[in-house]
């Protein structure tokens, strides 16, 4: 019987059309060795994988215990979930949160490695050492701390501590927003999107797409925007990552590729 059923569902699954589903060449070929093995993929299953038809029009939502709440894109605002949302909120709701964890992913890889800059600056951590002390430089040059006649160390620590913000503060703007171009950054002055610090905007997101805070789906969507910007230029704390392993050359691409 087990033979059986498993026999049945070999042959629904279908073959993957490797050349639609992504263009890279390498992949490409890790796809066809992947096939010739036997071995299923996270694109394979994509493939056979249904999407359920209320979700992919995030029209469902499941955060809180009362739930989860199914409302329909057929009949959008025929009715609201228990807490009153409507699709509009839940659809915001369900996005923002999908910012909250990239952003909280991806800032997080970024304080590791600035926890590995502090370990190495402080003597905590010998594996590694400053390679690129003029990148260094050039960096905590860009961010406003004076350099002439200090020592790489000291100014290193200052670096640390002014990238740390990016991360931890909870007013006012992200180190990096300096260099944000002038026109750009008075935009997001008007609109309010000016990041704090990382830690701040996914706390926040996190609480305004709780059950009965945020009905606002515009508000929201103003706090992703937020959100994705601590990442972004947040995220260019990997910058301290050059002075310690050196910058990337054109041989460092090629061999990517």
């Amino acid at each position: 019987m087990a033979e059986e059923v498993k026999e049945v569902t070999e042959k629904k699954k279908k073959e993957l059309p490797i050349a639609e589903v992504t263009t890279c060449k390498s992949t490409q070929q890790m796809l066809r060795k992947a096939a010739e093995d036997g071995v299923e993929t996270a694109m394979h299953r994509a493939a056979d994988m249904k999407a359920c038809p209320i979700g992919a029009d995030s029209a469902c939502c499941k955060h809180c215990a009362m739930g989860p709440c199914r409302l329909s894109s057929k009949d959008p605002y025929g009715k609201t979930g228990v807490c009153g949302a409507s699709i509009d909120i839940i659809a915001s709701r369900n996005f923002a949160r999908m910012v909250a964890c990239g952003t909280a992913a991806h800032t997080d890889h970024g304080m590791t490695m600035l926890d590995v800059f502090r370990g190495v600056v402080q003597g905590e951590i010998k594996d590694y050492q400053i390679k690129d002390e003029q990148k260094l430089l050039d960096v905590a040059e860009g961010l406003g701390i004076e350099t002439e006649g200090r020592a790489i160390k000291e100014i290193a620590m200052d670096l640390y501590e002014e990238l740390e913000r990016t991360y931890t503060q909870v007013e006012g703007e992200i180190p990096y927003a300096n260099r944000v171009p002038p026109k750009t950054l008075e935009k997001w002055r008007e609109a309010g999107i000016v990041p704090r610090g990382a830690m701040r905007e996914i706390m926040e997101i996190m609480h305004r797409t709780h059950m009965g805070v945020d009905q606002d789906y515009e508000n929201m969507v103003k706090q992703c925007s937020r959100t994705a910007l601590a990442d972004g230029w947040g995220g260019s704390t990997s910058r301290c990552g050059h002075g310690l392993f050196g910058r990337e050359t054109g041989e460092h691409h090629r061999q990517r590729s």
